[in-house]
């Protein structure tokens, strides 16, 4: 390169030279904003649930799963999103796997106590 010779390199911004040209109170709009729109999704999320159903008699058939059904009916009233999700064995390994799925591939996440803390259903 030489002195007064023009060097051109592309600039990649990822939006920002429209921040930086924005006047100040188009700037706090975009922002107030994008924390609505934020704090929608949040309790968009919060109000979505999924229910699922564990032991060998209700995935064999043997008995009526009764539970995951009231479950997610109470939930529904309470203005939850709810997907019912399916029957796991009585496997620790399982029900994790399945509630990491469900957090990490479906968009659900869990608020609730670790299930040795939580109480047992009755069936």
């Amino acid at each position: 390169m030489q002195i007064g010779e023009q060097y051109l390199t592309p600039l990649r911004t990822e939006g920002m030279l429209g921040w930086i040209a924005a006047d100040g109170e188009e700037g706090v709009a975009v922002l107030d904003r994008s924390r609505e729109m934020a704090a929608e999704i949040e309790r968009n999320i919060a109000s979505r649930a999924i229910v699922f159903s564990t032991a060998p008699e209700v995935i064999s058939g043997q008995i009526e799963d009764t539970n995951k059904p009231w479950i997610a009916a109470r939930l529904r009233r309470a203005n939850f999103a709810v997907t019912e999700g399916p029957d796991l064995p009585d496997d620790g390994d399982a029900i994790a796997a399945a509630m990491r799925e469900a957090a990490e591939e479906r968009g659900f996440g869990s608020s609730s106590p670790p299930a040795a803390s939580a109480p047992k259903a009755r069936r």
